[in-house]
C-alpha cells in the first residue's frame, strides 16, 4: 500500500509540477491490519458454533437443511 502512495505522490508531482509530501500514518496501518483479520475471523464465529454444535456428518451434508425441526405434511384431498 505503501509502494502505491508513493508512487501516486511521484506522478502527482511529475503533472502537477509541485512538491507534494504524501505520508501514511502507521496508526491507519495498524488499525486497517486489525480489522483485515479480525472482521473475518468475527464472523465465522456462529457458522463454526452451528457447525461444530451437530455431528460431522451432518455438518458437512449440503443438501440436508440447516434446521432438524422442519416437518413436512402432505394432505391429499379425494373428490
Amino acid at each position: 500500500m505503501y509502494v502505491l502512495v508513493m508512487l501516486t505522490q511521484t506522478t502527482l508531482c511529475n503533472v502537477a509540477k509541485v512538491d507534494i509530501e504524501v505520508e501514511v500514518n502507521q496508526t491507519t496501518i495498524v488499525l486497517g491490519v486489525l480489522t483485515g483479520l479480525f472482521i473475518p475471523f468475527l464472523s465465522n464465529i456462529m457458522p463454526i458454533k452451528q457447525a461444530l454444535s451437530n455431528s460431522l456428518r451432518n455438518a458437512l451434508d449440503k443438501f440436508r437443511p440447516s434446521l432438524d425441526d422442519i416437518e413436512v405434511q402432505m394432505i391429499r384431498f379425494e373428490n
